[in-house]
């Protein structure tokens, strides 16, 4: 197989993007290589901007000076703070924001323009948040959002066609009220991030979504957090209280999915047992 690319992972074996060190960047691009991964977008959780400031710090300081037996490092992908209340999943109810120009233009600046996806709520702005977004040449991901179809359709018709882990924490298929997932399932140039792991989604829904999307739209990442390859036990998300049993992790308070467990070969060959589809095709 060719390398794999995640452009959706937080972290793995210890270390996530509020790890905010340049030794845990560089300990986890060694890692994750493990998995196949060849390259990867460093996912963050929603943080205050005073914790984004110290993070973006080590990153792009870690960004400059990659190292050659690692897996490459393309860039950040922000999921969060800009994201709906209504489905915010894993994320701290306080430090949401919404999606506003200013506040992205600082993390630009903070990160030294080395962010390359921006998961939003494309339902709370006007299209001005996802215009400046491609200006910048970061994909805009719809996802966390409790959108109308409608309202998804807008931004698509402006040039936003990708989304953050279809069918988790976004409005869905409802025959009289169709959301961001129905908008996915239906553009064939929608390209749809999807976890994998037979945990987020069952294999009814990964049939639907491979019959719909064909291989060429889908991209399966991990969304995985720093309890990758580790015991069971608690660990923390952002600020958040986990438990990792298995491969799945879950709020401790609510028992709501808060990232995941399990790693791109994995996903890899759970889609492949899944689906069915040559290897050709998987690639």
């Amino acid at each position: 197989m060719p390398g794999f690319i995640d452009c959706h992972v937080h972290g793995g074996y210890g270390v996530d993007f509020e790890t905010g060190t340049i030794e845990g960047y560089e300990k986890f691009a060694k890692l994750v290589a493990q998995e196949g991964i060849t390259k990867y977008c460093q996912g963050s959780v929603t943080n205050s901007q005073e914790n984004n400031k110290k993070y973006m710090e080590a990153f792009k300081t870690f960004m400059s000076n990659q190292k050659p037996e690692s897996a490459i490092c393309m860039g950040a992908h922000l999921e969060g703070p800009f994201i709906s209340p209504a489905r915010k999943g894993a994320h701290e109810l306080e430090l949401l924001r919404k999606p506003n120009v200013p506040d992205m233009k600082e993390l630009i600046e903070l990160s030294d323009d080395n962010i390359r996806v921006v998961t939003y709520a494309n339902d709370l702005q006007d299209g001005t948040f996802t215009k400046f977004l491609l200006e910048k040449n970061i994909i805009p991901s719809m996802g966390h959002t409790d959108c109308t179809y409608d309202e998804a359709l807008r931004d698509y018709e402006l040039g936003a066609k990708h989304c953050t882990h279809l069918f988790n924490a976004m409005s869905g298929v409802d025959h009289r009220a169709p959301g961001l997932a129905t908008l996915v399932l239906n553009k064939s140039d929608f390209l749809a991030e999807v976890i994998s792991d037979g945990i987020h989604l069952p294999k009814p829904i990964l049939e639907l979504i491979y019959k719909t999307k064909t291989a060429k739209q889908i991209c399966i990442i991990t969304d995985a957090m720093n309890a990758k390859g580790l015991p069971d036990g608690e660990y923390r998300l952002g600020n958040l209280p986990v438990i990792k049993t298995g491969m799945r992790v879950a709020l401790k308070e609510s028992g709501l999915l808060a990232g995941a467990g399990a790693t791109f070969d994995h996903n890899v060959r759970t889609f492949h047992e899944t689906i069915g589809m040559s290897l050709v095709e998987l690639a």
